[in-house]
């Protein structure tokens, strides 16, 4: 049980990270705007309750399909089968930029963590390089700069 409370919970601070993306805010409206219409229309066409209609048109779009509920009209195996086909991509739509933001997230993370590093390993060399100067020991950069002097310019002719 403490499990599926840590699983939900992260899942829920995905959902609050990933709501932030307007692209995805879009296709969450849409999808849920395609399941009221999907309900009004079984509603309508079929001549179901709202419930019922709510129910097929949810199970319809997450592809899952029970098979308790058929569209009896011509008119609604029609509509079933338009429905079958914007759901599905509506929903693959959704997911799809669910699943880069949490990636994107991921990356944008774990960027941020090997700066910190860097940054860390910089202040440690500066650090060190300090301490080295100050009890008289000879640093990286002034070796270099001597080194570089003693290179003897290539005259021209």
């Amino acid at each position: 049980m403490v499990a599926l409370l840590i699983t939900l919970a992260q899942f829920w601070s995905t959902v609050r990270m990933v709501w932030r993306d307007p692209s995805f805010r879009s296709l969450a409206a849409l999808t849920v705007l395609l399941l009221f219409v999907g309900t009004l229309m079984f509603h309508e066409v079929e001549g179901w309750a709202y419930l019922d209609s709510f129910y097929f048109s949810a199970i319809t779009l997450a592809t899952v399909g029970y098979g308790d509920f058929t569209p009896k009209t011509p008119v609604g195996k029609l509509l079933t089968v338009f429905y079958i086909f914007m759901g599905f991509g509506m929903l693959m739509a959704l997911l799809t930029r669910f699943a880069e933001a949490l990636l994107q997230s991921e990356q944008e993370a774990r960027t941020r963590r090997h700066l910190r590093r860097m940054q860390a390993r910089q202040k440690e060399a500066f650090r060190k390089g300090k301490q080295a100067s100050r009890k008289g020991e000879r640093t990286l950069a002034p070796s270099l700069s001597e080194e570089a002097q003693a290179i003897p310019e290539e005259q021209s002719t």
